[in-house]
């Protein structure tokens, strides 16, 4: 399962991790979200309508390092 094998990383230090809190974290995640346009546009693409698993994937790993 993708979040446990995250958590693993993070754990074993495989994975940075800029945001150390939950608060942290979950501000992250939701700044991630709301410029998340930007990451789509400089991949060329458009971003999913209806987010899929590998959306919030992204949104998860993207909160440990997003600033």
């Amino acid at each position: 399962m993708f979040l446990l094998e995250l958590a693993r990383n993070v754990e074993d230090g495989r994975f940075p991790m800029e945001n150390e809190t939950s608060v942290d974290y979950v501000q992250a995640a939701g700044y991630w979200v709301r410029s998340m346009e930007g990451f789509f546009a400089n991949r060329g693409e458009e971003i999913p309508e209806t987010p899929d698993w590998s959306t919030i994937a992204m949104i998860f790993s993207a909160a440990f390092v997003y600033e």
